[in-house]
């Protein structure tokens, strides 16, 4: 059976692809009912802005021809950076917590944005070679479509396509009475602790029976979707699959109720945590990504001390206690 080439798109396919894009953003923006205020977060313009990126990085290196080994080592020096520009920021966060001195700081902040740069110019190239091997996972698993009057050619549909970039928080009110999103409202992904605690006691003071939170994302199902960077090529590839099964969802009536009930919420997040977590498994076992120099094993003096809480055994009999207390109308206990 006739398939189409990783890396080829028919025009006409790419029109369609722009025209649903949009149409998703529009639709995005209407079920959440984002205003766009100074402190949210602005899907359409992010979609209109990031688009284009993919479609634009292959055109431009359309003939590129680069070995395995070449690709795997752009990937470890794209994490490398990573981990430097998280480290640098933890210095600068305590630097600045301890009052050093302003030489040192203005160091450690070109520090940074020299390794930033360096990151930044090698990650469309990156997005792209790690794009490579979950499309090839999925069509492998037979997640592919026709296209319209070409039955016989089979494609991945939607494209695998996501950005490198700090994804926005999200402020989410329930009831203070039961355990249910009532609202969840996209925020721009630089707030600051005090401007997040502000929209917090704003939301909660507009009603008496409310409670809200603002909590950080791990990405956005957008298109193309939203990664937070990392360093872990794992962490990076279980990620995209997951947010990349939403935009797949979107066009299948699973996805296409999600905003239709907590219910259906949670199945579609269930599925794509599912689906994220085998499919980024596969594509490592499939492609995996060997450091020329792995770094030492660390002393077993230096591993911090090891607690044996089963954190997820914690947080069920956590919620259970909570639903219970609820039923029981004791809501402030």
């Amino acid at each position: 059976m006739k398939r189409l080439p990783a890396q080829f798109v028919p025009a006409s396919a790419l029109a369609i692809i722009v025209l649903v894009a949009a149409l998703v953003s529009w639709q995005v923006l209407n079920l959440l009912n984002l205003p766009l205020s100074r402190d949210e977060f602005n899907l359409g313009v992010w979609e209109v802005r990031h688009f284009p990126d993919k479609w634009l990085y292959l055109a431009g290196h359309l003939g590129d021809d680069s070995t395995r080994e070449q690709d795997n080592a752009d990937v470890l020096r794209y994490f490398q950076l990573q981990r430097e520009v998280d480290d640098l920021e933890a210095e600068l966060s305590r630097e600045s917590a301890t009052n050093t001195t302003f030489e040192d700081q203005r160091a450690a902040s070109q520090r940074l944005r020299q390794t930033g740069t360096e990151r930044d110019a090698i990650e469309n190239c990156v997005q792209a070679i790690l794009e490579g091997p979950i499309s090839s996972i999925a069509s492998g698993l037979g997640i592919e479509t026709t296209l319209p009057l070409f039955s016989r050619v089979h494609w991945l549909f939607p494209p695998v396509d996501f950005e490198f970039e700090d994804p926005p928080y999200v402020l989410v009110i329930s009831p203070r009475d039961r355990i249910v999103e009532e609202k969840a409202t996209l925020l721009r992904s630089d707030l600051t602790l005090e401007e997040a605690q502000r929209l917090e006691n704003d939301a909660e003071s507009k009603s008496g029976n409310v409670s809200a939170l603002v909590v950080p994302t791990g990405g956005v199902g957008a298109y193309p979707a939203i990664i937070e960077p990392t360093d872990d090529y794992l962490s990076a590839l279980q990620v995209a699959s997951h947010e990349w099964m939403h935009g797949y969802l979107y066009f299948h009536p699973l996805g296409a109720r999600y905003f239709a009930n907590d219910t259906l919420r949670t199945i579609n997040e269930s599925v794509a945590d599912i689906v994220g977590t085998e499919m980024g498994s596969l594509v490592e076992a499939a492609y995996p990504l060997a450091s020329p120099t792995p770094s030492p094993a660390p002393s077993p003096t230096a591993q911090p001390p090891q607690d044996n809480v089963d954190v997820d055994q914690v947080l069920r009999q956590l919620r259970l206690d909570v639903d219970r207390l609820l039923a029981q109308g004791k809501v402030t206990d």
